[in-house]
């Protein structure tokens, strides 16, 4: 039996540019995001402490600049206090950081003169909340590095003190809390030194990280000398809860159902379903798209001016009349929450009521189901966002725009969003027709999510999953995602093998359909420094150790990638362990070791 010693070839492969696909059909859309690399937009925090660091940000890739302020104002960088100057921060956003209440006032005097859309940074939430609470087009992010609390607890802490922001340390959090933070709309920021650090919390899905700038670089580009780029699956909204499901043999769901919701989460998937919001006469919130039956359902009349035993005379039978096949039950907001309290589906809920008591209704039935960590309001009532943050300050909120109220590729653009959303702690929810990547990515420099609505042209909805600066796209077609990839699953993430022993790698890479995409290639990737050898799809290490390999998928939109997967070498171990390599095999995966300056390609040549 013949074995094979992999060797290193150090190969830099970083950034390429995102490939346009403006007019193509969605077939030559998905063809050419196979073509080309995708776009990361991590963001890089640095933290400046000597004068020497700060002079460089002006030609840095540095996004967001961390600054000590004193109790007189100026900076402290090390032992050496500098007045702020704008001017010397380039592109990249300060972040005032502050311990106490004296350097909290001194930051607010600086945001109040000279950079308003600031970011104000403390571990200890009360000073953001204070200088927020004064300056409300400024910026809140919590320093969280040194706090260990759960995802749930962070989103409270984050919206109670007026943050749109955390940084946590890398490890803090599962990724699956990470996960959970970017959908209840945080900006979630990993400190991570070296590169496995890195590489596992870009991984992770991380907004952005603190860490050296080069590192960061070299962590985005992985593949086997490709120039494809760390780019995490998106975040699908089932607009109405509708997927294009179909029911019968030719008919689809009706939108605002509790059936059209369970036939999108059982067929594709989305992590979250959007429904709107309406008060009926006697109290209860009613789900509808508009204020009244008539388009929808077999009656007629205004929803507001109803009580729930009138509407509930009625059905949905989504415009058809007679012809009908089907007839739903008009949902309260109860009943998704009945369906669907189990599971791990999220909700947007849009306040289309303009009564302040349907918010109430909202947060009195979000509680009683225990919901509070799946929900996010949306509305283009900003008053009604307003008001459910006095309420509930924990819950995050968006601001529905048509998108043009903005004017991309304006010089102040960015500033006119956040002196809009920011005075109410908000994201951005806007038409998707309006805003371009960069103005997306603009926002993203200030911590700010951006939830597109509704992509239903199937080749602008492949060419906007590549611009990843949305936090999530809103689509009545979930059907369009069935064949992209959802996750790798791998049975075992912790393997024992002695020196000298074979075991295998692999997973399955799953769709959105949830099924196995049976002609997936997976890549495996080495995180750690160490000899391998290989034998067909078996892999040996020779030293006792940890070695620690994450598994990736290239699909046609971004990237997915197992959990890391924990490789204990030792003459103690007891046999075995791994998962199934039935989708790992010698030419069915690559091996890539990321080291130093560059990506590290894996050739093969044989032993002796």
């Amino acid at each position: 039996m013949k074995k094979y010693l992999l060797t290193a070839l150090c190969a830099a492969t970083l950034a390429a540019a995102a490939l346009g696909t403006t007019g193509l059909s969605a077939a030559q859309a998905e063809t050419a995001a196979t073509k080309s690399a995708y776009v990361q937009d991590i963001r890089i925090l640095s933290e400046i402490e000597t004068p020497e660091q700060l002079a460089t940000l002006s030609v840095s890739d540095t996004s967001i600049a961390i600054v000590r302020v004193g109790q007189d104002g100026k900076l402290t960088l090390g032992e050496t206090s500098v007045a702020f100057e704008p001017s010397a921060f380039g592109k990249a956003v300060p972040a005032f950081c502050v311990t106490n209440a004296a350097e909290a006032e001194a930051a607010a005097t600086l945001i109040a003169e000279y950079a308003p859309y600031a970011f104000i940074l403390s571990e200890n939430p009360a000073l953001v909340s204070s200088v927020r609470e004064q300056y409300t087009t400024a910026n809140g992010m919590l320093d969280y590095r040194n706090v260990q609390k759960d995802a749930l607890s962070i989103r409270n802490d984050v919206n109670s003190n007026r943050a749109k922001s955390v940084i946590v340390s890398a490890g803090a959090l599962s990724r699956q809390e990470i996960l959970t933070l970017k959908k209840l709309l945080v900006t979630v920021y990993v400190a991570a030194e070296g590169r496995e650090q890195i590489v596992t919390s870009l991984t992770d899905g991380a907004d952005g990280l603190l860490a050296d700038p080069a590192a960061v670089a070299e962590g985005l580009t992985v593949g086997g000398g490709s120039s494809k780029i760390v780019a995490p699956r998106p975040l699908i909204v089932a607009h109405r809860g509708n997927s294009q499901a179909k029911r019968g043999l030719y008919g689809s769901y009706y939108e605002n159902t509790v059936e059209a919701a369970r036939a999108a989460y059982e067929n594709y998937r989305p992590d979250f379903v959007e429904i709107d919001l309406y008060l009926s006469k006697d109290g209860s919130v009613v789900i509808s798209h508009d204020a009244s039956l008539n388009r929808m359902t077999t009656g007629t009349g205004n929803i507001e001016s109803m009580t729930l035993a009138q509407i509930r005379q009625y059905k949905v039978d989504g415009g058809l009349g007679e012809s009908a096949e089907y007839l739903d039950e008009i949902p309260i907001l109860n009943d998704y929450f009945e369906e669907f309290r189990d599971t791990d589906l999220f909700f947007l809920l849009e306040i289309k009521s303009a009564k302040p008591e349907c918010v109430d209704a909202a947060l009195n039935i979000i509680g009683k189901y225990k919901m509070e960590g799946r929900v996010n309001f949306i509305s283009f009532d900003r008053a009604q966002l307003e008001y459910a943050q006095s309420v509930n300050p924990r819950v995050s909120v968006s601001y529905l725009t048509n998108g043009n109220e903005f004017e991309a590729g304006k010089p102040s653009f960015a500033y006119d969003v956040m002196d809009t959303i920011n005075p109410i702690n908000a994201s951005l929810s806007p038409n998707w027709e309006n805003l371009n990547a960069d103005a997306v990515n603009e926002l993203n420099r200030f911590g700010v999510k951006v939830n597109a609505w509704t992509l239903n042209m199937e080749a602008a909805f492949f060419r906007e999953l590549r611009n990843i600066g949305y936090s999530t796209l809103t689509t009545d077609f979930c059907n369009w995602m069935e064949k992209l990839p959802y996750e790798i699953r791998c049975a075992s993430t912790k393997i024992t093998a002695k020196p000298g022993e074979a075991f295998t790698l692999g997973g399955e890479v799953i769709g959105w359909n949830q099924k196995v995409l049976a002609d997936a290639e997976i890549e495996v990737i080495l995180l750690s420094d160490a000899e391998l050898a290989r034998d067909g799809d078996k892999y040996v290490i020779d030293e006792e150790g940890t070695v620690v390999f994450i598994l990736a998928y290239h699909g046609k939109t971004h990237t997915i990638f197992s959990e890391p997967i924990t490789v204990n070498v030792s003459q103690k171990a007891e046999s075995g362990g791994g998962c199934s390599s039935s989708l790992v095999s010698p030419t069915a995966a690559s091996i890539v070791l990321l080291c130093g300056a560059a990506t590290v390609l894996l050739t093969v040549r044989k032993k002796g």
